[in-house]
């Protein structure tokens, strides 16, 4: 089987990491990829890692500013479709994309068989612009299927696109195998954040728990791993301006975060939003017992008091105590990290995901 994948994804962060995914099930399922993106995504990492596995590689222009907005984005994705799609041979189209309704227009040509992909889920205030786009989500059928990665984005994505319930899957992330075999280290008092440093991920907040945390446990180390330059200036700025320098570490973009969990103590996530979480889950895996914000898909991964804490995305005090907890009651944060490990390998495994593309790839396709 012969596969275009048409991926809108950020250089760094969740969507990146989905891709390197995908294209490696793929390869171990033994299909045949050509990987569609925009210029501006072509970072050296992604076009190495193609070459090593035998993906074609193929570029496209960047989607001007305008046709990011959802009223708009058809126009490039028709545009896709004329001069790119049509001269790529192919069995399936797979789209894997960062906002709900980039490259739906994909969607709209009759021949293609697409398996849409998406990571996110519709921002509410956006969703008077949704209404063109309804005509083509209402067209699905065998050969077109939408998925999400959570039941929480699939209820946002069925209400603000106008889809039909039984016509989206959802197809959890799947956690990085090589964290299962590290040891961590429960003992200490680090705890890791992962993820770009935007608003979406509550930096203003986590500083404050930081803040709060650290005059409970004044040992407390806080490292987040994931920042870009201008990123870690900014944070740098803020951490001086609190005292927090002797508590706080921020780490640039690492794709190689193995050591990062293996050094860790908790994992604390306060998102305002989450499709659903692939650090959160690579941290169950790692033995990590988790606190994140009760929002987006987060507490489909997460069991509270049971492999981890869960709290509003504001509750400053609520993360400062379970993460204070956490750090003097080590028999306790060893057995929410071990009962993490066991719910990922039962819901979240490669295999798993795997077997779910399989087979929905082999219904588009027949």
């Amino acid at each position: 089987m012969k596969i275009l994948i048409i991926a809108e994804l950020f250089p760094r962060g969740g969507t990146y990491s989905a891709v390197i995914k995908l294209l490696r099930l793929h390869n171990e399922l033994g299909y045949e990829q050509i990987l569609l993106i925009q210029k501006k995504m072509a970072i050296p990492e992604l076009a190495n890692y193609c070459d090593q596995i035998g993906v074609k590689l193929r570029i496209c222009p960047d989607r001007p500013p305008l046709m990011q907005i959802p009223l708009f984005s058809l126009f490039y994705d028709c545009l896709l479709q004329f001069f790119y799609v049509w001269t790529i041979r192919h069995d399936i189209i797979v789209v894997s994309n960062s906002h709900s309704w980039m490259l739906i227009g994909i969607l709209a040509f009759k021949n293609n068989k697409v398996f849409y992909l998406t990571h996110s889920f519709p921002n509410r205030h956006l969703h008077r612009l949704f209404s063109p786009l309804y005509m083509l989500t209402a067209k699905l059928d065998r050969n077109k299927r939408f998925a999400t990665v959570s039941e929480y984005a699939k209820k946002e994505n069925v209400n603000y696109l106008k889809l039909e319930s039984k016509k989206v899957d959802v197809i959890y992330n799947s956690f990085n195998n090589e964290l299962i075999q590290s040891d961590p280290n429960i003992n200490g008092n680090v705890v890791l954040t992962v993820g770009r440093i935007n608003p979406v991920k509550n930096p203003i907040i986590w500083l404050k728990v930081v803040d709060k945390a650290t005059k409970k446990k004044p040992s407390t180390k806080f490292i987040w791993v994931g920042a870009d330059e201008e990123q870690m200036k900014q944070m740098s700025n803020k951490i001086k301006e609190k005292g927090l320098v002797e508590n706080i570490q921020i780490i640039k973009y690492d794709s190689n975060l193995f050591d990062y969990y293996s050094r860790a103590s908790i994992y604390f996530q306060p998102s305002l939003s989450e499709s659903h979480g692939i650090a959160v889950i690579d941290a169950m895996a790692a033995g990590l017992p988790c606190v994140v914000s009760n929002v987006g898909g987060m507490p489909e991964s997460v069991a509270g008091n049971e492999t981890g804490f869960i709290c509003e995305s504001s509750d400053v005090e609520g993360f400062s105590e379970k993460i204070s907890l956490l750090v003097s009651d080590t028999k306790l944060a060893r057995e929410f990290g071990e009962k993490g490990r066991r719910r990922v390998r039962k819901l979240f495994s490669e295999e798993t995901q795997k077997k779910k593309l399989k087979s929905i790839y082999e219904v588009i396709s027949a």
